[in-house]
């Protein structure tokens, strides 16, 4: 026999021994294949976890996930108030046909650390007092939707390529902070919304809009980086809202303005967009007055004869509207004095302001860097942030 012949059959046993040896250690040990577990799970009214060999570890009113969750209808749904749920970094995954990765309604609830993807909603919330922080959300039909529900908080979040919209919501009294938004149809939505917070989020490079008001009214969008969205940095359709402190910038339209009245729209920066503005009607607010003031254009073409840190002339807008006092320079949040830096000269001044309200005659409205009408330590913060 050949030595070529007595190889190959000594190789053939070897594989064949090392099968035999591994089914019989998988009867032996139960081994079986890493997958998730198949959802879905409950969370019930009493606090009980449903099936109890979900893999959701408890203690007290924290639930901690432990393993992913895939399943083909919802993903996770609680039921109960009063409780935090740590996704510890976890994925739920689904198939986005109607279901949802994790849905609630109750009070006083905290969802964070997920990652959820391939639902047609990552996270709905029709609750109160209830937050959902520092998740990913990709590849569903939208990643988080507040329905109805008020005083939430969507924090510190990243929602991309979401096929919808990243965040859309439709309540009052709710806070949109601090996320990350790209890739999505639109980034962020009010649907017939009031009183909502919108502000320090990176809405950007969405499809449509960065950040889209629709018939909403009596919100506040500030301190936002909007660019490169495929439609419109801000699509405003509502009224009395503030449009506030804002990086507008690379948009074919900055703001576009579509049955929107008796906005008041101050202290944004709007860089290199094709159109700075698209106006359809009328009747809107674009400064805050003097010396307050009003826009940075990147395009504006005035002069400042007095070196105040306002231009001489209005930026016009449309046949109707117009900036009555636009920024020479691009405004910073913070920048009290006018200078073009935040440093220990701005918090001088923030600091003797400090308590101020409106009627106040220490009062300074560039203090008030939130535009609340009252300096305190929300103004602080935002000079802290942007300090140096």
């Amino acid at each position: 026999m050949s030595k070529k012949r007595i190889l190959g059959r000594k190789i053939e046993s070897t594989v064949v021994f090392a099968l035999l040896l591994i089914s019989i250690l998988s009867l032996a040990f139960d081994f079986q294949p890493a997958r998730a577990y198949s959802g879905p799970v409950f969370i019930r009214p009493d606090g009980s976890v449903d099936p109890v060999d979900a893999p959701i570890a408890r203690n007290g009113d924290l639930y901690l996930l432990t393993d992913n969750i895939t399943s083909d209808q919802d993903g996770l749904v609680i039921e109960r108030s009063n409780m935090t749920l740590d996704g510890e970094g976890y994925t739920i995954q689904g198939v986005p046909v109607g279901s949802y990765g994790i849905r609630f309604a109750g009070i006083n609830l905290t969802v964070k650390n997920m990652d959820i993807r391939g639902f047609a909603c990552g996270v709905e919330l029709r609750g109160t007092n209830c937050t959902v922080a520092n998740s990913i959300f990709t590849s569903n039909e939208r990643g988080i939707e507040v329905n109805y529900g008020s005083n939430n908080t969507i924090l510190g979040n990243a929602a991309f390529s979401n096929y919808a919209e990243g965040i859309l919501v439709a309540g009052f009294n709710n806070a949109i902070l601090g996320n990350n938004i790209s890739g999505n149809g639109d980034g962020i939505s009010l649907s017939s919304g009031a009183d909502n917070t919108i502000s320090g989020n990176n809405a950007s490079s969405n499809g449509r809009a960065g950040i889209y008001l629709f018939y909403s009214e009596y919100n506040r969008v500030s301190d936002n980086v909007v660019s490169g969205n495929s439609y419109a940095g801000i699509l405003l359709q509502g009224n009395n809202n503030s449009i506030s402190d804002n990086k507008i910038t690379l948009n074919p339209t900055g703001i576009r303005v579509f049955d929107a009245y008796d906005n008041k729209i101050f202290h944004n920066n709007l860089v290199n967009n094709t159109d700075q503005v698209y106006l359809a009607n009328p009747d809107n607010v674009w400064d805050d007055g003097y010396p307050s003031g009003g826009n940075y254009w990147s395009d504006y073409s005035g002069w400042d004869s007095n070196g105040d840190g306002i231009g001489d002339t209005p930026y016009v807008i449309g046949t109707s509207d117009q900036d009555n006092y636009p920024q020479m320079n691009p405004y910073i949040v913070g920048d009290v004095n006018y200078d073009g830096i935040v440093n220990a000269l701005d918090l001088s001044a923030l600091a003797k302001a400090y308590g101020a309200t409106e009627d106040s005659p220490s009062w300074n409205v560039r203090a008030d860097t939130n535009d609340d009408l009252i300096i305190d330590a929300i103004d602080l913060f935002n000079l802290a942030r942007n300090y140096g």
